[in-house]
């Protein structure tokens, strides 16, 4: 049997990973149970051929519209909008398909990598303002309300998304700070979005009482 030394679980199969908190287990002692559910097999050649394809042709896409840009250069650069698209969208399907990684995880790196690459299209595009005073609060108010939609389907393990929620609350004040500093003037969707964080943290240190207290020192160990 193998055991987490964080959440002090004894795994009797031959797992290595916590299935709570993905972390290494300690090496086996005594005989191991095989798996109940074994892996599925699955073709890696077929896998590892579609992901070249999808790279090479990423690749082809990237450059072609590099030398379009450059053979057409009218003072735009629309090319690094395709290029930054083109490495974003890569980064947020790996990180997305992959089954190891906690949802909520998920969630957060795709509203801040979503706000990343919108904030760079506005400034490439003449920066206008559209992606402070619109889309990062929304992005925000949606991955907001996503997560405490995730916590009450799976209330059982809510423990495993809360510090995610509790990260994505507080990048959903964010708004309300470039409003303060005038980079943004769209009072309504900053107040939306400040609404929706601070009810997702006062409603979390509400239900939650004590346990999420301990919870969080334990997470951030302090």
């Amino acid at each position: 049997m193998r055991t987490c030394a964080k959440c002090n679980v004894g795994i009797i199969d031959t797992a290595e990973i916590c299935p709570l908190c993905k972390s290494v287990l300690s090496e086996a002692k005594g005989p191991e149970t095989p798996n109940a559910f074994p892996a599925p097999e699955i073709d890696s050649r077929q896998y590892h051929f579609l992901k070249r394809l999808l790279i090479f042709m990423s690749v082809i896409a990237g450059s072609a519209s590099l030398i379009i840009n450059f053979l057409t250069f009218d003072g735009f650069l629309w090319s690094l909008i395709t290029v930054v698209g083109i490495l974003y969208l890569w980064v947020v399907i790996s990180h997305s398909v992959a089954n190891h990684i906690n949802i909520a995880s998920k969630i957060f790196v795709q509203a801040f990598l979503g706000s990343v690459f919108i904030v760079l299209v506005d400034y490439l595009v003449g920066y206008r303002g559209w992606s402070v005073n619109y889309v990062i609060p929304s992005i925000f108010s949606a991955a907001d309300i996503a997560i405490v939609i995730i916590i009450l389907i799976n209330r059982m393990n809510w423990r495993n998304y809360m510090l995610y929620q509790f990260v994505i609350a507080l990048l959903g004040f964010a708004p309300l700070l470039l409003y303060l500093i005038r980079l943004s003037d769209n009072p309504i969707f900053v107040i939306i979005s400040t609404s929706l964080s601070a009810l997702s943290l006062l409603g979390t240190f509400i239900f939650g009482d004590k346990t999420v207290k301990s919870e969080l020192r334990r997470r951030l160990h302090f």
